[in-house]
């Protein structure tokens, strides 16, 4: 009794044509979206540091901001969050 009929031979070549054009197609968008977009790289690629700080109340970011505009090294992103509850 024969559940499986068990082929030697596997026509890949028959659809070769079909696999390349799927590969052409991928690589293609693959290659646009690099150009259109680019890469935005986190922080383990452009090197640096980042450092997450919590206030009992809300922190003054355009103080913040001000303070690291006038640094010729730093370069301060700030986020706000909502505080946790405890």
């Amino acid at each position: 009794m024969e559940f499986f009929r068990i082929r030697r031979d596997i026509p890949f070549m028959k659809h070769a044509l079909v696999f390349n054009v799927i590969s052409f197609l991928t690589f293609a968008a693959a290659v646009f979206f690099l150009w259109h977009k680019g890469l935005h790289l986190s922080i383990e690629f452009t090197g640096g540091t980042v450092m997450e700080v919590n206030y009992q109340q809300a922190a003054d970011l355009e103080r913040s901001a001000a303070r690291s505009a006038s640094s010729a090294t730093a370069t301060c992103r700030c986020r706000t969050s909502a505080p946790r509850a405890t």
